[in-house]
């Protein structure tokens, strides 16, 4: 009856306050114990970082999982996804390489 747009939309703004709970927690739990300085405005930019990557992550699962119709064939192809965009997403470059 819908178009998949409109129902993943819906979605991810229907589930954003359990995200924007869930954020804050995983922010709690990590923020302080990495080592980071105990300023407002850091934290905030923090925080909206963890909860931008959890919005990415499950919009690439919703995308993924969307294209299937069988959850074990969906979940045989998300690493096959996920694996070149960690590669290529800057995640493996050496601090050298970046300056």
């Amino acid at each position: 009856m819908y178009d998949i747009w409109i129902y993943a939309t819906t979605k991810m703004i229907a589930e954003t306050p359990i995200m924007l709970f869930i954020s804050a927690l995983t922010n709690v739990m990590i923020y302080w114990s990495v080592g980071y300085n105990n300023d407002i405005t850091e934290w905030l930019e923090f925080y909206a970082f963890i909860f931008m990557v959890m919005q990415a992550g499950t919009a690439m699962g919703y995308a993924v999982s969307s294209g299937f119709t069988v959850q074990g064939t969906a979940t045989s192809i998300a690493p096959m996804v996920n694996i070149p965009l960690s590669i290529l997403g800057g995640y493996m470059i050496s601090l050298k390489g970046i300056f």
